[in-house]
Order: structure tokens, then C-alpha cells, then sequence
């Protein structure tokens, strides 16, 4: 929940605007830039001004202000790429002033007024338009000495024709602007309310016929604007002399728009008017009824926003919303702030209800999980769990998500499992599609942990039905892209990273969009696109440098210690190991193997370790390298951590044959290989590069009594070429080569299920019973070596039969 840094939202859309036909040539107007005084909103516009690219390619940016923008112009000016339209430009001529009195305005107007005019407002087309307000329907005698009588500065001409054209209009007119002049947009019912009478839509588009600084927001004329500039001159009239003219009082007024927003489902725009009507407690009322509707869906942003004017007394007196806003500062990370609410929240009473004291300790439970402090962690859950109600479902499952979280930085996994599952059904219960999805990524990364490669694929499949269109599926994505990876298609798995990276730009979840980067780096590094992996992990760097995210900061960095091993720099390498040891205090550089005896691994530290000993392999510092593979190893196999455990094997087989045990080598291979082969594990291997590849070619023959291991071993090696696996596997003849091949009917009933056929569809298409297409499913998994459809097709693609 994090908001992502602007350099990576700024990327994103200057892409995304680049990459849109629709937006070809196109106009984008900020309007009243006069108003931005934040020097990165200047920022954001220079650094669009630099990468989107000029018309007729991109679009046209207009910047309407009244003072020149803080951002580089003379860069623009000298590119030939700026426009300026001045004062100068905008003043009507007096042709032109002739031209909108008499064509547009309808007046019956002499040449010397005109001219007079032109003079008076210096052609101004506010001025010009006041005027001609006040000049319709007087006669020419009239005309010259209302000419005659204007003058002054532009601020002294406003007040002066807003009184002559209000003055001018019928008194239930000049009530009706007044009165609804304290909303930013208008519509009939809403007004209606407001000034307490029907009409309002009949009015407004009167108002609208007679060019009275009124602009329709929609084609339906449902919605309409007063001009921002006549809008602030009437506020200031009905603060001044709304009650001598009979209006409502301010506050009334704003409460009366609060009501009908409130009835109508605008939350956000009855809690401002209830603030501007100085009724806090009815705005604190209005975010207490919202507040648990806002965290089920997400909009943390939203909540705070509603919060922020709210005095913190205000809060602090209403248990219930103090909460929410703990739960909200929480949940972004300000965890201070959030403590603050909650003693509040304790303190409101002297005997807080068990929800309330429940919801109290869930969201501390939260915090330390995040401070890892792991036992308080669980200290607090229980508590959490003790005193909440079975059907307080939102908080429940919290409450089970931290927990799920704490076994998995204790590395129990077969607790974090259950944990998880049970935040994913009661999250769903509860509505929580944010919680039960983030929950379901943290299923797919145990089944991934645990080697369960193909029921992690599946996982990811009932998330994105949970997710729907949801920002939140980019997790779902992610982790299809990352199986898929693993499995080497490689297209398919960039399809969805992309994805994934799509949607995160939206969701703004750090970790999970930092994710998707450092992935789809990995990809370009399958395809020796060196130069994108290290954009990609860049782009993963900036998101994670603000140290919000300490663990997915350890990944990123990782990684780009792992491109500068693949290239042959070892200092990068040496840098990172440092700098995570001394910031981490687990002592990842320390001694040679950087594990004092018996110490336990810490599960967040794994990868600190492992790039360690690929660094010391690197240096062939094998007497320090190969008993820290071995601790990792025992620790991986003793925790069920089979994806840790093959890429230690592979190291472990790496070291031997460095070392010359080139007997030694393909053993340790060989028993990474059988663990491997069910879920049809590749870039795993592939990644290790070529020395692993040419010690998998001398393990063959030694499979050649195992078909399916065999199987998978040369589909395997086909993949460390690059070549076809279908070329790499068969013999002279051109038939597979497998201990025993698929009969011509068997590859007729796997094409069917790779196509996603049924059974009994499958039987319909080929004339055959149901009974005998199971016999020739069960014949295929057998000689494939595979247990499942997902398994049997995977197989047969990395050996060429699909």
C-alpha cells in the first residue's frame, strides 16, 4: 500500500501515452497551473516535457496560467517545440471586441463604445463578457454613460459588473447563484436541495443559454460548472451580504449539500461540505459508518483522506473510528501514528468491548510482524484471536495473514500454509478481495518454496478468478509469469509479467511491482538482453529505495549481484554481501563460511548466504563454498524448501566438477534431477550456464535405465543449447527418443489435451469409448513419467511432441 515513487508512475505514463494511437496528436490542457506551488508536480511536467514525444507522434500539452510555469522553457524554446501565447495574444482587438459584443452577445452597440470598451478593459474577455451582461437591455443612452462609468483595475471592474449583473437579474435569479455558488459542480436535484425549491435544472440552463459564466460537464446537460473566477466573486458576495439578501447562511447551505450527497452515495463530497459547515462530528460520523466498507476494498488512500481533516481529538473521542484510522496508518506504514490511535482507542472508555480491544491487538500483531519482532507477533495474534467474535471476519483474517507471515519468517512452513488458507476463505467471506488474493500469493510462493510447481500454477488460476479486473491481480500474473518462466516459455511468461507490471503500476504495491521487475530481468537475461535486465532491476532499485521494504530491497539487490557474478565483476557482488551482513547483523561475511557452527540459517537471509557461495565458487574458494552448500542444503531439505535445495544441488555438482571430482559432479546431478524432474523444473538449471549444461550431457547415460528421468534429463539439455527440443531428442529415425514411444493414437489423445479437450470429449471427437481413452491417458503419464494433464503436457512440450 505504499505509494511507488513518482520517477516509476511518470515511466509508466510517459509510456503508456507514447505506445496510444488514440492519443496521437491529441490536446492535454492543464488548466489554472498558476495554482501548483509543489516543486515536484514541476518536476513531473519537465519530465514529461523530456520523454513523451513531440506531435504528430504524442500529444500537444497546453498550459493555461497566469504566470509563467517553474519549469525549464528555454530547453523547450530552443527545440523549436514552444508555442507562447501572451497577454498580448489574448486581448481582443477591436474587431474582435466588435465581433463577440454584437455576433455572440447580441447588442445593439455603437463603434465608440465599442472602442471605449476595448479600452477600458484592455481587451480583456472577462471584462468584455461582464460588460456585455450588464449592457443587455438598456437603450443607447444608457449604453454610453454605463460605457463612460467603467473603469478601474480588473479587480475593481469584477466586483463592480458582478454587482451590475447581478443587480440586473430577478432576485430569485441572484439568490439562486449566490446560494449555489458554494459547489464546485451543479446538477438540478442537488441545487434543488441546496437552495430549498424546485427548478434548480431549468435554472441552470437558462443561465447556461444566456452565456452567464456557466459550463456543461456533460453532453446530457446533468452537470455544470460556474466559471472558477465568477464562482469566487459570488462566495465572496454571499459571505459579505448573502443574509441582506435573504440567503441561507453559509453553513446551512453546505450542510444541505452534505445531506443530499449523503443520501445520494457521494461519501467523499458530503464529508468536505460537512467539514466547510463546521460539523466535524457529523463528518467523523459519516467516515465511522464508511470506514470498515474502505478497508475491506483497499482504498486506504481514500480512508486517510476522509481522516485528515478531522481533528484528532474528534477521533480520538469515537473508539470505533480511531481504529480505522489505525488500521489505515497500519497498513501503509505508519506505524507510529497508528499506535498513537490506538491507545486512544483504549483509553475511550474505562471497559473497551473484546471487538474493540481485538481489533486492537490485530493491528499491533500487524506492526510487529513487520518490525519482525516475531514473538510479539504471536503473542498479540492470540490475543487478537481470543477476543474477536467468529463473525468479525475482517479482522480475522488479518489476524491470519500476520501469522501465516511469522511461520514464514520462522521458515514453518507447513503452519504458514494453513495460515494463509484460512486468510484467503475468511477474507472472502468477508469481501476482502485485497486480503484473500495477497493471501493466495503467499500459498503460491509456499507451493513454489516447496516444489509444488504445478499446484502453485493452479493457485495462481483461482486468483485471478478472485481478482477479476482488480489491480490486485498483478500478483496473480506475477506468478504465472515466474512458473512459466521456470518452465521455459518464455513468451507466455513475458506476456503475463507485462501484466503484471501493468497492473502493479496501478495497485502501487512496492514489493509486489519490484517483484515483477527483478522477473522480467531475469527473462532478459534468458534471452541475453543484458542491457534490459539491468533496466529492469533499476526501475526495481528506485521503487524500493526509500527502505520501506528492507526484504524485497535484499532481492533487487541480489540479483544485481548475481548479473555482475554472470559477467565476471566480483566486487559488486562483494559490496552487496557486505552491506547486507553488516545491515542485517547475521553476519553474511564473517568467518569464511560466514556461519558460525551450529547456527541456525535465517530464513530471510537464505539468498544472502547462497550469493555468498557462489561468490566464493566464483573466487574458487572451494574449502569455504562447499561446507556452507552443505549447511544451506541440510537446512533447505530439513525445511521442505525443494526450490532452495536444487539451486544448492546445482552449486554443490558446479563445485565438484571445478574441483576435478567428475564422478562425484554428475551424482550430485543426478539426485537434483530426480527431485526436479515431476515438476518439470528448467531455468533453475539453464541459469547455471553452459558448465552445468556439459555435466548434464555426462549424467545421460548413465539415466538411460530410468525412461522418465531420461526423458527429462535430454528434454532438459535441449534447453541449455537452445535448440528445438524436438531435434535434440530423436534418433536417426525420427522417432523419440523415450524408453517407450507414444503410439500415433497416444499423440492424438495428448493433442487433444493440450488442447484442453475432456475425456468424454475427446472420446466424441475419436470415435473411441471413455473407458479407452483413460486407459490411453494413464499409458501416456507412464511414459512421460508425469501424474497429471498440467504434468504430461509440460513434458511433452520440452521434448518436442507438442
Amino acid at each position: 500500500p505504499q505509494p511507488p515513487p513518482v520517477d516509476s508512475l511518470l515511466t509508466a505514463l510517459a509510456n503508456g501515452i507514447a505506445e496510444s494511437t488514440g492519443l496521437r496528436g491529441a490536446i492535454l490542457v492543464l488548466d489554472d497551473y498558476h495554482v501548483i506551488q509543489s516543486h515536484p508536480v514541476h518536476q513531473v511536467l519537465a519530465f514529461l516535457l523530456d520523454h513523451l514525444p513531440p506531435p504528430p507522434a504524442g500529444p500537444h500539452l497546453v498550459i493555461a496560467t497566469r504566470a509563467d510555469p517553474r519549469i525549464p522553457l528555454s530547453r523547450v524554446r530552443g527545440r523549436g517545440q514552444l508555442t507562447e501565447i501572451r497577454i498580448t495574444d489574448l486581448r481582443f482587438t477591436n474587431h474582435e471586441a466588435s465581433a463577440f459584443l454584437r455576433d455572440v452577445m447580441e447588442l445593439d452597440i455603437s463603434a465608440g463604445a465599442v472602442a471605449e470598451l476595448e479600452r477600458r478593459t484592455e481587451g480583456w474577455i472577462t471584462g468584455l463578457q461582464m460588460a456585455a451582461l450588464s449592457l443587455q437591455g438598456r437603450d443607447t443612452e444608457e449604453t454610453e454613460g454605463f460605457v463612460q462609468a467603467f473603469a478601474g483595475s480588473h479587480r475593481h471592474i469584477l466586483d463592480y459588473l458582478l454587482e451590475e449583473v447581478l443587480n440586473r437579474q430577478p432576485e430569485l435569479v441572484q439568490r439562486f447563484l449566490l446560494e449555489t455558488s458554494i459547489l464546485d459542480q451543479l446538477s438540478g436535484p442537488l441545487c434543488d436541495r441546496v437552495i430549498g425549491r424546485p427548478g434548480g435544472q431549468a435554472m441552470l440552463e437558462d443561465l447556461e443559454r444566456r452565456n452567464i459564466f456557466i459550463l456543461p460537464l456533460d453532453d446530457q446537460r446533468h452537470w455544470f460548472q460556474y466559471h472558477r473566477l465568477f464562482r469566487d466573486l459570488l462566495r465572496a458576495r454571499l459571505d459579505r451580504l448573502g443574509p441582506q439578501l435573504g440567503c441561507a447562511t453559509v453553513p446551512e447551505l453546505h450542510l444541505r449539500a452534505s445531506a443530499w450527497y449523503e443520501g445520494n452515495g457521494w461519501v467523499t463530497e458530503a464529508i468536505d461540505h460537512a467539514v466547510a459547515a463546521g460539523e466535524v462530528n457529523r463528518a467523523a460520523q459519516m467516515v465511522e459508518d464508511n470506514g470498515i466498507r474502505m478497508l475491506v476494498r483497499g482504498e486506504l488512500t481514500t480512508l486517510l483522506t476522509w481522516l485528515r481533516p478531522l481533528p484528532a481529538e474528534t477521533i480520538d473521542a469515537r473508539p470505533w473510528l480511531a481504529i480505522y484510522a489505525a488500521w489505515a496508518l497500519g497498513l501503509t506504514g505508519q506505524a507510529d501514528e497508528a499506535e498513537v490511535r490506538l491507545q486512544a482507542a483504549e483509553a475511550a472508555s474505562d471497559a473497551p468491548p473484546d471487538d474493540r480491544l481485538g481489533h486492537v491487538a490485530a493491528i499491533r500483531s500487524y506492526i510487529a510482524a513487520h518490525r519482525e519482532d516475531l514473538a510479539g507477533a504471536v503473542a498479540l495474534a492470540r490475543r487478537a484471536d481470543a477476543l474477536l467474535g467468529e463473525e468479525d471476519l475482517v479482522a480475522r483474517s488479518v489476524v491470519a495473514f500476520t501469522l501465516g507471515g511469522v511461520h514464514l519468517l520462522e521458515g514453518d512452513l507447513a503452519n504458514a500454509a494453513p495460515a494463509f488458507a484460512q486468510a484467503v476463505e475468511m477474507g472472502q467471506a468477508a469481501g476482502n478481495v485485497h486480503l484473500a488474493v495477497s493471501a493466495a500469493a503467499q500459498l503460491v510462493m509456499l507451493e513454489v518454496e516447496q516444489g509444488e510447481l504445478h499446484e502453485a500454477f493452479e493457485t495462481c488460476r483461482r486468483m485471478l478468478a478472485m481478482a477479476g479486473n482488480s489491480p490486485v491481480a498483478a500478483q496473480a500474473h506475477s506468478g504465472m509469469g515466474e512458473l512459466l518462466y521456470e518452465w521455459n516459455d518464455l513468451e507466455a511468461a513475458g506476456r503475463h509479467l507485462e501484466r503484471s507490471i501493468e497492473l502493479g503500476q496501478r495497485w502501487g504495491n512496492v514489493e509486489a511491482l519490484s517483484g515483477s521487475y527483478v522477473a522480467l530481468a531475469r527473462l532478459q537475461w534468458a534471452r541475453g538482453d543484458i542491457a534490459g535486465m539491468g533496466d529492469n532491476l533499476s526501475k526495481a532499485e528506485r521503487l524500493v529505495q526509500q527502505g520501506l521494504h528492507p526484504a524485497a530491497s535484499v532481492v533487487v539487490a541480489g540479483w544485481r549481484a548475481r548479473l555482475a557474478l554472470a559477467v565476471g565483476d566480483l566486487a559488486p557482488a562483494q559490496r552487496w554481501i557486505d552491506e547486507c551482513g553488516s545491515s542485517t547483523g547475521t553476519g553474511l561475511s564473517c568467518g569464511r563460511g560466514g556461519l558460525g557452527r551450529g547456527a541456525e540459517i535465517p530464513v530471510l537471509r537464505e539468498g544472502g548466504f547462497v550469493m555468498r557461495a557462489r561468490l566464493l565458487l566464483a573466487r574458487g574458494e572451494f574449502a569455504a563454498a562447499i561446507p556452507l552448500l552443505a549447511r544451506l542444503l541440510e537446512s533447505a531439505q530439513r525445511l521442505g524448501r525443494v526450490g532452495l535445495a536444487l539451486e544448492v544441488q546445482a552449486l554443490q555438482a558446479l563445485a565438484d566438477r571445478a574441483q576435478g571430482d567428475d564422478d562425484l559432479a554428475p551424482t550430485a546431478l543426478e539426485q537434483a534431477l530426480a527431485l526436479a524432474g515431476p515438476q518439470g523444473y528448467i531455468r533453475t538449471f539453464v541459469d547455471e550456464g553452459e558448465p552445468l549444461g556439459q555435466l548434464l550431457a555426462k549424467a545421460i547415460p548413465r539415466l538411460a535405465d530410468r525412461a522418465p528421468l531420461h526423458a527429462y534429463a535430454l528434454a532438459l539439455l535441449a534447453a541449455f543449447s537452445g535448440s528445438d527440443a524436438a531435434e535434440s531428442t530423436r534418433a536417426a529415425d525420427g522417432q523419440v527418443v523415450l524408453a517407450e514411444p507414444l503410439s500415433e493414437r497416444e499423440l492424438e489423445v495428448l493433442g487433444l489435451v493440450a488442447n484442453g479437450y475432456t475425456n468424454r470429449e475427446i472420446a466424441t471427437a475419436l470415435f473411441i469409448a471413455l473407458s479407452t481413452v483413460k486407459s490411453h491417458t494413464n499409458s501416456i503419464y507412464g511414459k512421460l513419467g508425469v501424474r497429471s494433464r498440467t504434468q504430461a503436457i509440460v513434458a511433452a512440450r520440452a521434448l518436442g511432441l507438442l
